[in-house]
């Protein structure tokens, strides 16, 4: 058997909760130097992982399991090669390290790399000598933390929740090469016996938050939830075969309002209405946590989930006081472990991890707050990026190159494209303006159009740029000439969905400006002297970036509505009925909180202008009524389309 540390728990920090974990005990660790015999069925997940991602030379990789050559208990992984054989060897102190092994291998020294949305691995047509090896021609790696987590708990609404089991795979499959061991796992928690009270697939976040109750679609399928645990089962099984401790939720205590026609003596509450939502979907029932029902039901979850998931659970509590949490986790497991962190006392005196949201925050501080949070906090034991395998800041200079190379591989990254990335990122990835804009600014043309209040917004939802509109012009202009004089780079996917992205941020951007221009041309102008022609053609640039924004985006598959809508469809199984259903939920999440542009933006645009053009009197403009008369009845079609 490979061993495990001491004690194995879960835990994660978060700016704004506590984290309650449930756990279960490990087997003893080998002493220094000690032999670990370990079955092959125990290596059958990395074996596997490198014939997915590398078939064609499955056969040329050995992995071996080797106790902790130090006195530290974190993972770590040698790799070395055969003298006068085409093998490579990776030996690891767990099968998750071996992952990463792997990964630094192909990375490093083949420059190819996996993300989320594509792999250029299998683009190797040999296998390339160790790069950079040492003294004895091997490569070290080594985690300085024990923990690395993995997911936000709303990626299963925004990005996961109509994945199907291949996709779960690639993304298990990143995950473990970059060495992850403590990923969420919120797929399969909902029951069908309750389906009136969850949300639909792409709310259930805000479901399990206690932010929201049932589905403005209709109940929930009752094959969903019964599909969603069959799914989890197989990611469960998978997060723990490639060396990861996988986290489920708890109960929470959320729960239907009619639990108190089965519990009249039940103490609940009732939450406050969310985020402008209609009390019917909103002010959702919590049990009260001192209430022995409390207890009885966490039980209940905790139970049914190790039947058929395993010992893995999460939740958050509902005061500082984890009292009754410890008393309900440990009627369940007496082993149960409970951890806790609190932002008020500053970490200190619990367990905690060093995580960040990807559009927050800027590279110095991700590298550097976490180098200094190691240097100063006893109690950190866990981290959230890439930070987790380096024992110094990173070279933000040296790492951009080492990226772009294994992005796009050494044959396609120039001397222009390296100077592209490395403008782009200290123009854009620094972000010196955090304090005011703390994240990725929103275009405006995902906001309800109005004559007023869409500019220079800062805060939690800005749309005020924290960098020179025109430097990133520049840049983006450098990049496409670099393209135009090597049409073949754009074969490359990585190549393509980064030109994308960038020529979608950059006429963003000139909507931005053209805003601006044709809203000074309406105030200071005499509209009512102006023919309606007039004033649309005045917009017509408008109009035409997001037109050019639209065609844009179609070259790619990664940005296609058509994707997203497609692969809530596919879940359905042929059953049309519920197929609709899923549509319905995947247009809803996107017009409701996220977007996409030429069947929905450029629309509501449109009408925005014909609306000025037709009224030719800025102080005619109402907000309200523009947006009950003209947009809503547009949003309701398009969901519905």
């Amino acid at each position: 058997m490979s061993y495990k540390p001491n004690e194995i728990f879960l835990f994660c920090a978060r700016s704004l909760d506590i984290r309650v974990v449930h756990s279960f005990p490990a087997l003893p660790a080998p002493a220094l130097g000690q032999a670990v015999l370990c079955a092959n069925s125990e290596l059958d997940g990395i074996y596997n992982l490198v014939a997915r991602q590398l078939p064609q030379f499955a056969d040329k990789f050995e992995f071996a399991l080797v106790p902790p050559t130090t006195a530290s208990s974190n993972d770590s992984y040698t790799i070395s090669s055969k003298a006068g054989k085409d093998t490579v060897i990776i030996s690891g102190t767990t099968v998750n390290s071996l992952a990463r092994g792997f990964h630094h291998y192909v990375k490093q020294c083949g420059h190819v790399s996996i993300s989320w949305t594509a792999s250029t691995i299998n683009t190797l047509g040999s296998l390339p000598s160790l790069c950079g090896g040492g003294q004895h021609g091997s490569i070290d790696g080594a985690a300085i933390v024990p923990w690395r987590s993995y997911f936000n708990t709303v990626t299963f609404g925004y990005t996961t929740a109509f994945y199907s089991w291949p996709d779960w795979e690639h993304m298990l499959d990143w995950a473990a090469m970059h060495g992850i061991n403590l990923p969420l796992a919120w797929v399969g928690y909902e029951q069908a016996q309750i389906v009136n009270f969850l949300s639909g697939p792409a709310f259930l976040p805000w479901n399990r938050f206690g932010n929201i109750q049932g589905s403005w679609n209709g109940s929930l399928p009752l094959e969903w939830p019964r599909q969603q645990m069959q799914l989890q089962q197989k990611i469960v099984k998978r997060m723990v075969e490639l060396g990861m401790t996988p986290v489920l939720p708890s109960f929470t205590g959320f729960v239907p309002n009619a639990i108190t026609d089965l519990y009249p003596n039940a103490t609940v509450i009732k939450s406050s209405t969310w985020s402008g939502f209609p009390v019917t979907y909103t002010n959702v029932t919590f049990l009260e946590p001192l209430d022995p029902l409390f207890t009885k039901l966490q039980v209940a979850v905790i139970q049914r989930q190790r039947t058929y998931y395993g010992n893995y659970n999460e939740n958050s509590p509902f005061s500082g006081d984890v009292s009754y949490l410890k008393n309900s986790l440990r009627a369940a497991d007496p082993d149960a472990v409970w951890p806790q962190w609190q932002r008020t006392n500053s970490y200190y005196g619990h367990d905690w991890i060093w995580c960040e949201l990807h559009d927050f925050g800027n590279l110095p501080t991700l590298t550097k707050g976490f180098t200094s949070a190691m240097t100063n906090s006893s109690s950190l034991v866990g981290e959230g990026n890439q930070m987790a395998w380096s024992s110094s800041s990173l070279n933000i200079k040296r790492y951009t190159e080492e990226y772009v190379q294994a992005r796009y591989g050494p044959k396609i990254v120039s001397a222009d494209v390296i100077e592209c990335w490395h403008d782009l990122v200290n123009l854009v990835y620094m972000n010196n303006a955090s304090s005011v804009v703390n994240v990725v600014p929103k275009s405006i043309y995902e906001l309800a159009p109005n004559i007023n209040g869409l500019l220079n917004i800062t805060g939690h939802h800005p749309t005020k740029a924290f960098y020179d509109i025109s430097s990133l012009v520049d840049i983006w202009k450098k990049l496409v000439g670099a393209v135009a004089a090597s049409p073949t780079m754009l074969q490359h996917p990585q190549v393509h969905y980064d030109v994308v992205d960038f020529t979608r941020q950059v006429l963003a951007n000139q909507f931005l400006d053209l805003y601006v221009d044709f809203m000074h041309f309406y105030n200071t102008t005499n509209p009512s002297a102006s023919t309606s022609s007039e004033i649309i053609d005045r917009a017509e640039p408008l109009l035409e970036v997001l037109r050019t924004a639209d065609r844009v985006l179609y070259t790619d598959v990664n940005f296609l509505l058509g994707s997203w809508i497609a692969r809530a469809r596919a879940l359905a199984d042929g059953n049309d009925t519920i197929a609709d259903y899923y549509e319905f939920e995947a247009r809803n999440q996107i017009t409701l909180w996220a977007g996409l542009v030429g069947s929905y933006y450029l629309p509501q645009w449109e009408m925005f202008v014909e609306t000025l053009a037709f009224q030719r009197n800025v102080s005619a403009f109402d907000v309200a009524t523009f947006q009950h008369t003209m947009l809503l009845p547009l949003d309701i079609q398009w969901q519905w389309e």
